[in-house]
């Protein structure tokens, strides 16, 4: 096929009586279903990059799509979408072309009117390089750098809010700022003066301020809502000193405004082979100043799984049985002079990861209960074991092999280096949820790595004994020994 623009159509002969009857009378709107069926298709190896500009300079940049590398000397015909040329050139040594921005700015007059009715002025490119020809066809003028203005002085507006949700008798502040697009970016405009608007929801004007901007590009004002005004959504108009304006919206509405700032922090250590929880609990009064002596009170519930310190590996073992969580009891407890109080959790005995979910409850001074939650992991030893495995067929192999990675991790989650670490693999089915276990081991456990961790606390080995034929799940588990000698285990 040559390179080139080609029209592809649909015939019929129903098709075919409609058009000589429709080119007989061409100011006729075609009937329903009679649309022309036609498609235009390109052949060619140019590739057509196109940045318009209202500012400055309109750029096209032509690549060879074969290679991706510029393509100098290409004629280029820009037109606009009655087909009149606008401007016309030749690709640099880059394969660039500058095009100045009035060029291609279309006159009103020259708009045309589009298949919905609406009016547009879109612009094209043509193309050609030896036999080989390329179009771009109905560039949009709205995507300009500049916008949709073609105004040496188009700027952008931006109003700043302390917040956007009042009550009655508060008081708004606001910071205008205003910048003019340039060639080089941006700029402060001339200063000037403006106004702000600000209407309720149903359009209704609540007050109009004069704006007086200074040389930096930026203005202030504020307005305290009036006990007579209504709830519900406000926006301000903000006119700039060029006469451009901008909106930011903001809400009054009625509402209670916290007086407290809760905090609950921990975290689980190991000390002398035992797991330990210190929690501080803490209240102050947002006005300032520490909520001493106030009464809190700790309530919380222990759940099974615990969030995995390294991602992508499983640090729990599924062959252990259902778990029932033991209660926990809640601790009132009252604030000391600084809003503070430090309490130690006895933490349960555990066989597994265990996450506890902590709340912090107490009263403000109306009465009403609020409170601060916080989770905190809980582990079963000193040391975290986890293990993924990841299955892969190779290219010209017919039977998958199994990548295992383990990781072992102290208290703090650091590294583990030079503690051996063995990987086994069983096959398994999966029990009954509430029936015991949650898996059911079948056969026996068949060795695939024993190794020492390196300093990242991993190791890794490749298991290829998989069966060609798998009617059962395979359970990956990786063991290791924590600091009271105790064997750890983590499946996947």
């Amino acid at each position: 096929m040559q390179p080139g623009l080609y029209l592809l159509e649909a015939h019929s002969p129903k098709f075919a009586s409609y058009l000589t009857a429709a080119l007989a009378t061409p100011d006729a709107p075609p009937g329903a279903g009679m649309e022309p069926r036609a498609s235009l298709l390109q052949f060619t190896n140019l590739n057509l990059s196109v940045r318009l500009s209202a500012l400055g300079d309109s750029l096209l940049w032509v690549t060879a799509i074969d290679t991706g590398l510029p393509v100098p000397g290409v004629g280029v015909d820009w037109l606009n979408c009655r087909g009149k040329l606008l401007a016309q050139g030749n690709t640099d040594g880059q394969g660039l072309l500058k095009v100045n921005a009035s060029l291609t700015h279309p006159a009103e007059a020259e708009t045309c009117q589009g298949a919905n009715g609406q009016h547009h002025s879109g612009v094209a490119v043509v193309a050609r390089k030896g036999d080989d020809l390329a179009l771009l066809s109905d560039i949009g003028t709205r995507n300009r750098y500049g916008y949709d203005s073609y105004s040496r002085t188009s700027s952008l507006g931006h109003t700043v809010l302390d917040r956007t949700l009042f009550k009655v008798g508060e008081t708004v502040h606001l910071q205008h700022l205003q910048r003019v697009l340039t060639l080089d970016g941006f700029a402060a405009p001339p200063s000037g003066s403006g106004k702000v608007e600000i209407r309720f929801q149903d359009g209704s004007v609540a007050t109009t301020m004069d704006l007086q901007w200074n040389a930096r590009g930026s203005a202030n004002s504020q307005w305290t809502i009036p006990a007579s005004s209504k709830l519900g959504r406000y926006s301000a108009t903000v006119t700039g000193p060029d006469g451009r304006s901008h909106q930011a919206n903001f809400q009054v509405e009625e509402f209670r405004s916290p007086v407290f700032e809760a905090g609950l922090a921990g975290l689980a250590q190991w000390v002398n082979g035992q797991q330990r929880l210190p929690v501080t609990l803490r209240l102050s009064y947002l006005a300032g100043g520490a909520a001493a002596g106030e009464q809190v009170m700790l309530q919380g519930q222990y759940r099974v799984g615990a969030e995995s310190p390294v991602a992508g590996y499983t640090f729990s073992d599924a062959t252990l049985p259902d778990w029932s969580a033991p209660a926990f009891a809640a601790q009132p407890a009252q604030l000391d002079a600084q809003g503070q109080r430090q309490l130690e959790i006895a933490v349960p005995v555990l066989d597994r990861p265990v996450t506890l979910h902590a709340e912090m409850k107490f009263s403000d001074p109306s009465g009403e209960v609020q409170t601060v939650a916080q989770r905190f992991a809980l582990w079963s030893a000193d040391t975290r074991l986890g293990v993924r495995a990841t299955a892969e067929l190779k290219a010209g192999q017919t039977r998958r092999r199994v990548r295992v990675q383990a990781v072992l991790l102290d208290a703090q989650n650091r590294p583990l280096a030079q503690r051996k670490l063995q990987i086994t693999a069983q096959a398994a089915r999966w029990g009954q949820p509430g029936k015991g276990n949650a898996i059911d081991l079948l056969g026996s456990a068949k060795p695939v790595c024993s190794q020492a961790s390196d300093e990242r606390g991993q190791i890794e080995c490749e298991w290829s004994n998989l069966p060609e034929k798998i009617d059962s799940a395979w359970l990956f588990a990786v063991t290791a020994q924590d600091s009271r000698g105790q064997i750890g285990r983590a499946h996947v």
